[in-house]
């Protein structure tokens, strides 16, 4: 449930529907002295995820994509540039005493976008639905500061600075605002997207009421009667003593057997995605953070959901469900009996990690989170008239393209 302050120490802002808040950017404080260090994911030792975990626990922003168990697995199978000068290194800032205030996977593409211009970018992956950023609480400017001052004197130098899956002002977007200020630096909004979040007070019966058309509602309760009579309907959910192997097995299944297997994008259509999430999902029901949803006919899932909790917030990560049922529209019918997860787990919000405009999941969460990314030169006279000349380029283009559509356009 949401506490006070969407913009407060939870995390991230999650507006209603269709708004955004104004930013605010607080006063630049005197930098503290911050040294980072780099390293690969292959070195990381057990003393570090150690202070890992402790610092995601201290972070000014809940990022379940950014903690140790859900990263690491997503560098040992989804780095493409693994064992190369372009496998991803990972930023490791300390602070004067040496307690570890912030860490982030960098790589240094050779081309932004389409222009043959190098970009240091922080490192994802397509299953990461936000950057995989975590900074201690009230270290942000500092460790952004530190950060671009030392990738500009590594091996990892480029002309621009591109921070992809930001929460727009969140902690962590706040905090790049402001040393980015301090610095003199421009930064630019490079894309956007707003997506559906689920953040209330509210029961899980009210939410629904208020949130779902009274007509679609009498639609789903009809479509619940109507699978009922093709079995036993259950709703099944995975302990947290029980063994996560038979659940992980048999989403990948059912992820498979649908549209996603046909055209090769389920998790087991490839072994490095089959691997990371069998890791990962792994690690997040050992470690208590893996919320695993199955809604099934005579014991078989027809549909499962999967959130993943950070923090006080969850993650709606993945989704799958049978086709051979889609008339009874299982996926929905299992949104709506899980609900209660938001109370159930005090949370103070779920992103639904979707894509905007969803028809589904917009349909039924009515708040909504704002995730952008930005670039910026790095320092330097030269990085900045590269900058110059690349926002001119894209203006450009922008301009050419709707010329075209214009064009194409038949008259009335």
């Amino acid at each position: 449930m949401m506490d006070g302050d969407p913009s407060g120490d939870a995390a991230c802002p999650v507006s209603a529907a269709n708004t955004a808040s104004p930013i605010t950017v607080s006063p630049i404080a005197p930098a503290l002295p911050i040294t980072i260090s780099w390293t690969s994911g292959d070195a990381v030792d057990a003393a570090l995820i150690a202070e890992w975990r402790g610092l995601s626990a201290r972070a000014g922003e809940a990022n379940i994509f950014a903690e140790p168990a859900m990263l690491l697995a997503a560098l040992r199978h989804c780095d493409r540039g693994a064992g190369s000068a372009a496998a991803a290194q990972l930023a490791v800032a300390r602070d004067a005493t040496g307690a570890l205030i912030g860490i982030m996977p960098l790589v240094r593409n050779p081309r932004f976008g389409r222009l043959p211009l190098p970009a240091l970018s922080n490192w994802g992956h397509p299953n990461a639905f936000l950057n995989a950023i975590s900074i201690a609480q009230g270290a942000e400017d500092e460790f952004w500061r530190a950060i671009i001052q030392s990738a500009s004197q590594t091996h990892l130098a480029a002309p621009l600075l591109h921070i992809t899956q930001l929460p727009q002002h969140g902690r962590v977007h706040r905090g790049l605002l402001s040393a980015t200020g301090a610095l003199n630096l421009p930064v630019v909004i490079d894309d956007a997207v707003t997506r559906a979040a689920l953040a209330t007070n509210d029961s899980a019966d009210a939410y629904w009421d208020d949130s779902v058309r009274a007509k679609k509602r009498k639609e789903l309760r009809r479509q619940w009667a109507r699978l009922s009579e093709q079995g036993v309907l259950t709703t099944d959910h995975l302990g947290k003593e029980a063994d996560p192997a038979p659940w992980i097995a048999e989403f990948l299944t059912l992820e498979a057997s649908g549209w996603k297997g046909a055209n090769g994008s389920s998790l087991s259509s490839n072994a490095d995605t089959d691997a990371f999430f069998n890791e990962a999902m792994r690690a997040a029901h050992a470690a208590g953070q893996l919320d695993l949803t199955a809604l099934r006919i005579d014991g078989r899932a027809i549909a499962m959901l999967i959130t993943l909790v950070g923090g006080n917030c969850g993650f709606s990560f993945k989704t799958a469900f049978d086709e051979g049922f889609a008339r009874f529209s299982p996926g929905v019918l299992l949104q709506r009996e899980s609900l209660g997860l938001l109370v159930d787990r005090q949370l103070d919000w779920i992103d639904s990690c979707a894509a905007q405009d969803h028809p589904m999941i917009d349909s039924l969460w009515r708040e909504r989170r704002h995730i952008v990314s930005v670039v910026l030169p790095m320092p330097g006279r030269t990085n900045a008239m590269l900058f110059t000349a690349f926002q001119a380029t894209k203006t450009a283009w922008h301009r050419i393209k709707s010329l075209r559509r214009t064009a194409e356009t038949p008259p009335q």
